[in-house]
């Protein structure tokens, strides 16, 4: 994957209405993500298998395989750094620098998208 989109400066909304990037002035758990529509997953012989709505296949290993599962949970994003921190030993902010360039990535591809603080997936 390649290196994840630029964060824009300034609050609010931007014109195609995405939230604001993460800029860690946000309270611990206030960023959440989700799966964006039309985005299937499974986990398929101990891999996470992503299809996105091109047709294209992801799989995930390392980071991915510990935050893909957690995002698409509902869990909200610190819960995400905590599982990475937990499986490799890291410093919490080093997990959530490595958690949120991976999420950036999958938002730059359209396979997950930021939702506000608090809102949790229909049915959870």
């Amino acid at each position: 994957m390649s290196a994840p989109p630029r964060a824009r400066r300034g609050g609010g909304r931007s014109r195609r209405g995405r939230l604001p990037a993460d800029d860690g002035s946000r309270p611990a758990g206030a960023l959440r993500y989700g799966i964006a529509p039309g985005i299937a997953h499974r986990q398929i012989g101990g891999q996470t298998v992503v299809v996105g709505r091109t047709g294209l296949l992801y799989t995930f290993a390392g980071a991915g395989e510990v935050v893909w599962p957690v995002i698409a949970g509902g869990a909200p994003f610190e819960r995400a750094v905590q599982a990475l921190a937990r499986r490799y030993g890291l410093a919490p902010a080093r997990a959530r620098r490595d958690a949120l360039a991976f999420l950036r990535q999958l938002e730059a591809r359209g396979l997950v998208h930021r939702r506000p603080a608090g809102r949790r997936r229909a049915g959870s």
